[in-house]
Formats: structure tokens, C-alpha cells, sequence
């Protein structure tokens, strides 16, 4: 009876072993691909129209919690060129064109003008400066 309670335990250790390993290699892929997910990806601040409202800003959060810069450098994209925007509900989801880029007072770009996408409804709950914004997807959005 004792030999046949050891022998279940060893098998008991060995499953419990596996399980673990497996557990973990999953845990590592799912921590890989989140990262090749997101890279070249910055998180979004705001967006609010510009002028008449034919375009619009689009901005990129400044700093993390620790002071460490989240914005690209400014070669990152130039007029003209496309950047993606994602993780927001569809809302703003796409590719758009820079019609003009704000650099910050480190050379970052801080925001990039579009083209306003003709079926968003902007909710301007948030003042920045004493400007309206709408923050609707802070942190929540990428721009790619």
C-alpha cells in the first residue's frame, strides 16, 4: 500500500512539473507577442480639432510615471507620411496621412495633424491648457 502512495506522488510531481512548464512557456509567448505587438507603437494622449475643424491633433503621451520620455524621436515620421492608429474601439481606428507635426521642447513629436475622420464625434470633457480635448482613449489607443 505505501509503495503504491509513493509511486502516485512521483507521478503526482512529474504532472504537477509539466503543467508548470507548459504554464510557463505559454506565459512567455503570450509576453513576446504582447511585446511585438507594441513596438514602434505610442501610447495615445488626445486628440482635438484644428482650425475649422477640417483637421484634426493627434498626441502622444509625454512621460511615464517615472519622467522617462514615451514620445518618438523626431525622425520617427515626416509630412507625408502614414501612421496607424489602433485600440480605439474602432472609433478612430486607421491609417492616416501627416498633414503637420508639433515637435515638444525636447524635439519629440508630441502631436501629428490629420485629416479629421468624418464619422468621429469628439468628446470634449478634458482641458488641457485651458483648451478643450477629448481624452476618451488616453492611454488606451496606440499610434503606430
Amino acid at each position: 500500500m505505501l509503495a503504491l502512495r509513493v509511486k502516485c506522488i512521483k507521478m503526482n510531481k512529474k504532472t504537477l512539473g509539466w503543467i508548470l512548464l507548459g504554464g510557463g512557456v505559454i506565459f512567455l509567448l503570450y509576453m513576446w507577442m504582447k511585446k511585438r505587438q507594441t513596438a514602434g507603437c505610442y501610447m495615445f494622449e488626445e486628440v482635438h480639432e484644428h482650425g475649422n475643424g477640417e483637421t484634426t491633433w493627434v498626441s502622444i503621451i509625454k512621460q511615464d510615471e517615472s519622467g522617462n520620455s514615451l514620445r518618438p524621436p523626431s525622425d520617427w515620421k515626416q509630412i507625408g507620411d502614414s501612421f496607424e492608429i489602433k485600440n480605439t474601439e474602432a472609433a478612430l481606428n486607421g491609417t492616416y496621412n501627416i498633414v503637420s507635426i508639433w515637435y515638444d521642447e525636447n524635439g519629440n513629436i508630441g502631436s501629428l495633424r490629420v485629416t479629421t475622420p468624418p464619422e468621429y464625434v469628439f468628446d470634449y470633457g478634458y482641458q488641457q491648457g485651458g483648451n478643450q480635448r477629448d481624452a476618451t482613449y488616453y492611454g488606451i489607443g496606440s499610434i503606430c
